[in-house]
């Protein structure tokens, strides 16, 4: 089964910029990039996503750990 929801997410080293497609509905939010703005990412997103991450640097990886951590 295909994800309805689909979210893009923009990196840098202080925030996480998102953007989810559920349906035909698209929005964008800002996150911190830390654990407090993962988790609060990872709550906005769902855990039924397919999320694509623009690497930067080394910035991507704590939230792409928890992401895999959380079965994104």
């Amino acid at each position: 089964m295909q994800s309805k929801t689909k979210v893009g997410i923009d990196v840098s080293a202080k925030t996480l910029t998102g953007v989810r497609r559920r349906e035909h509905e698209e929005k964008e939010q800002e996150f911190g990039n830390d654990a407090a703005g993962h988790r609060e990412l990872l709550k906005w997103i769902g855990k039924a996503a397919r999320v694509c991450v623009e690497a930067t640097g080394v910035y991507h990886l704590q939230l792409a750990l928890m992401l895999r951590a959380a079965g994104v």
